[in-house]
């Protein structure tokens, strides 16, 4: 299975994918932003995660053409399985991969706990990924076709044991 995890920033998406991979072996995770990363920091000496950097940078490349990592990442799928792609941000990735047949997590957090571990994760400069909230690519709003597999799950941690078993329930039944 091929799975797609959407949400905003800190919402769970990669951990999410890490308790995937370490709880059903064999699944790979693949980045639409990880050519992005590469290229961030070969061009442009990059230390860390600079967002603003990353935002404007990969939205340059997709005003050349809109595709450009949906097209990259799908060349690194072709033919593959169990799959997982960890940064879902834009429409014309999701409608790429409901064409490709993936199916999806769709991830909530609330603006108070999103907030809250922005922080934790980056203590040394949070603000610079608060400023990127309202960015189209953190809005996680996105048309799916009526019936179209996916799973919608708020990541707040009371819901955790919930969560893993409708993670359990997703991955046996797709």
């Amino acid at each position: 299975m091929k799975i797609a995890i959407c949400g905003k920033m800190c919402s769970g998406k990669s951990t999410l994918a890490n308790y995937i991979m370490s709880n059903y072996p064999g699944y790979q995770k693949y980045s639409f932003a990880q050519k992005v990363k590469e290229l961030c920091s070969e061009l442009f000496d990059m230390k860390g995660k600079d967002r603003p950097l990353l935002i404007n940078f990969a939205n340059k490349m997709r005003d050349i053409d809109e595709n450009v990592w949906v097209n990259q990442l799908l060349k690194q799928t072709s033919g593959k399985t169990n799959c997982i792609i960890d940064d879902v941000r834009y429409q014309n990735e999701v409608d790429a991969l409901i064409e490709d047949g993936w199916s999806f997590i769709q991830l909530n957090v609330s603006n108070e706990l999103q907030k809250k571990r922005i922080m934790e994760l980056y203590p040394d400069n949070y603000q610079l990924h608060f400023n990127s909230m309202n960015h189209i690519s953190e809005r996680n709003e996105f048309v799916f076709p009526e019936g179209y597999p996916q799973r919608v799950l708020d990541t707040c941690e009371s819901n955790y044991h919930k969560n893993i078993q409708e993670i359990k329930s997703f991955t046996n039944n797709n």
